[in-house]
């Protein structure tokens, strides 16, 4: 309940923050404690898109500002949609949380330790008592009945603390140094490293985090939150007037662990941050456009936002948008598909996002191979100043000693180690055999950090692949009596009906020119159509190819990537209408067939390939050697599908 008590506490003064898409942006007094803590300023010098910069220099969107700008959205959508519900509505819903705020409160009565920390002592029974401040009232909607006012408080407050920490467990460079740590882990992790400490070490540390199916930084993010959160609870003596602030952010800090690990009831407000509409990507998609230098405006935020509604159906609860804004999120729907298409899946974005995490795996593996430094980890302050780096920060140390490193674990540092590598090791080294992999490894860091054009990118447009894709077609209607021939030898044979018929779809969508492209037909269904290991085919073709075409060219690396876009609806966004009635934007939309057709039309693959080019041998053969490959795939397809 709200204190009347005239024991007043000083809860000090939030803070506003000026962003470029939100404009003025208030935070709490203990979202400013959250923002202050050395753990959320790393965030200032990790990327949101890591190398796009590389290709898009004014992309240089940090962590930081995305998540305060999550933070504003997760807790305008909540609060909106409370706003909007029924009376009848909001009393289920905090009949709800009031027994998950019961079950919370038992928990932390069980934590002696804890509880003489945080609250003196004292046992919690009930909700806390607190004053509410001008910011906190503006984070009550005026419907909110007098008794929910704190349960909705620590909710709103909980919501926008995980809007703030959502991104907080990202290592350097996010995405691309976590794959690189997992493959080689996965590589490590059965072979006998007792005789070598470094591999030892880093195959002890990192199971922690790869053997089970959650994410790297999702597990450092719960790790790193609740520490935050835990240490920004001030100690509390017997008889403080703190008590009931106390208990309302330990309160907080269960809720956002729940939110986090989508418990319970928190599992509907876990939606309201991650799902195909929430505040993440509501930020992003806007952020990462603009600062990429595209004019395209911001979406819609009002139309989207300020009409949503809460509706609990059978027990079942959603955020839902009114139906009439079904534009606006159709808007968001394909400005997320085009940041990925333009910018993501640029093909330098996909080229140096491969160098960079190529880099990293030979690095570690180079590193858990050679003996134990004599004068290696001389300082529990500094992060280790080579690639072990990446994984000192996450072993079993003291609070203090892990948050120091942790502080330090940001892309600059990263930068700074591989440059050092690079200008001690590679820079100007004539010795190193060109036949050798750290060749490869010295042409990749000289890409990366001097912009030197090492890789040449063979498919850079839709028309590029087009060649690739059209030979394809050849060849299978070159053929198409006999696989016509072959699967009718087997149609009626039981379980045959899946493959028939998606080999008949695969020959109607070769004849005609409004499919996409065919190998989008074949990597979508290769399942149906009995084609194992097509990557790893595309990848040898490639290479054989290569070798066949490019004579008067030495090259040194082949690399074929496949890349497919997600539409990013495998989550369903919900909305309502004038009698209440919940739909899916699949039930209501075609927005997801047109993206999906336009995706078709994308290319499947990229090819790069590392070769000194001084002369344009491969932009003079490339449209030869595309064919070549394009022929090759086609025969190899049609062998798998006639046998």
């Amino acid at each position: 309940m709200v204190s009347k008590s005239s024991r007043r506490i000083d809860l000090k003064k939030g803070i506003y923050l000026n962003d470029s898409i939100h404009g003025l942006t208030a935070l709490t007094e203990y979202e400013r404690r959250i923002v202050s803590t050395i753990g959320f300023n790393r965030l200032h010098d990790v990327y949101q898109n890591s190398t796009v910069y590389l290709t898009f220099p004014s992309n240089r969107t940090k962590r930081f500002e995305h998540s305060i700008g999550t933070m504003k959205l997760c807790s305008e959508m909540f609060f909106r949609s409370l706003l909007n519900a029924t009376e009848s509505t909001l009393e289920e819903f905090f009949t709800i949380f009031g027994q998950e705020f019961a079950q919370i409160l038992k928990e932390i009565r069980g934590q002696q330790k804890l509880c003489e920390e945080k609250l003196g002592g004292r046992l919690p029974e009930a909700m806390p008592q607190i004053e509410l401040d001008k910011l906190r009232h503006s984070l009550i909607p005026y419907n909110v009945a007098g008794q929910y006012k704190v349960m909705h408080l620590i909710l709103i407050q909980a919501i926008r603390a995980a809007a703030l920490l959502h991104d907080i467990g990202h290592p350097p460079f996010s995405h691309i140094v976590e794959f690189a740590l997992k493959d080689v882990y996965m590589e490590y992790k059965d072979k006998p490293v007792s005789d070598k400490e470094n591999a030892k070490e880093f195959v002890e540390i990192m199971s922690k985090y790869f053997e089970d199916n959650r994410k790297l930084h999702e597990q450092m993010g719960d790790e790193i939150s609740e520490g935050i959160l835990h240490k920004i609870i001030k100690p509390l003596v017997t008889e403080d007037a703190r008590y009931g602030e106390n208990l309302f952010e330990l309160l907080v800090l269960e809720s956002v662990k729940r939110i986090f690990a989508e418990e319970g009831a928190f599992r509907y407000i876990h939606r309201i941050l991650d799902s195909s509409l929430d505040g993440d990507r509501l930020d992003y998609v806007t952020r990462d456009v603009l600062s990429s230098g595209m004019d395209v405006g911001k979406i819609e935020y009002s139309r989207i936002i300020n009409d949503m509604q809460l509706f609990i159906k059978n027990g079942e609860m959603y955020f839902a948008v009114p139906l009439k804004a079904v534009s606006s999120v159709e808007d968001f729907v394909k400005r997320r598909y085009n940041s990925y298409k333009d910018i993501i899946y640029h093909h330098r974005v996909i080229k140096t996002d491969y160098i960079l995490e190529g880099i990293v795996k030979e690095l570690v593996k180079k590193y858990l191979n050679e003996p134990v430094s004599e004068n290696q980890r001389d300082s529990e302050v500094l992060i280790p100043f080579d690639i072990s780096g990446l994984w000192f920060p996450l072993g079993d140390k003291k609070s203090a000693i892990k948050a120091n490193a942790l502080s330090q674990w940001n892309d600059s540092w990263l930068m700074t180690v591989l440059r050092q590598i690079y200008y001690t090791e590679y820079y100007h080294n004539d010795t190193i055999p060109e036949d050798s992999s750290e060749y490869v490894l010295a042409q990749r860091l000289a890409e990366l950090l001097r912009n030197s054009k090492r890789y040449h990118s063979l498919i850079k447009r839709g028309e590029n692949f087009q060649i690739i894709d059209d030979a394809v077609k050849s060849e299978i209607l070159k053929n198409k009596d006999a696989i016509e021939h072959s699967i009718a030898e087997i149609e009626d044979l039981p379980g045959q009906y899946q493959f028939v018929d998606s080999v008949n779809q695969l020959l109607d969508n070769t004849m005609r020119n409004t499919s996409g492209f065919i190998l989008s037909f074949i990597v979508r269904n290769s399942k149906e159509l009995r084609i194992d290991s097509f990557e790893q085919i595309v990848k040898q073709v490639v290479e054989e190819e290569t070798k066949q075409v490019v004579t008067d060219l030495k090259t040194y690396d082949t690399v074929t990537l496949f890349k497919r876009i997600s539409l990013g609806l495998d989550a369903p966004i919900y909305f309502y209408n004038h009698r209440g009635a919940i739909s899916t934007l699949k039930e209501i939309s075609g927005i997801a067939d047109i993206l999906q057709l336009d995706s078709d039309y994308l290319p499947v693959f990229y090819i790069y390939i590392l070769a000194k080019d001084n002369n344009g041998v491969l932009k003079e053969k490339r449209e030869e050697l595309l064919g070549c490959i394009g022929k090759h795939i086609g025969v190899e397809l049609v062998k798998m599908l006639t046998l």
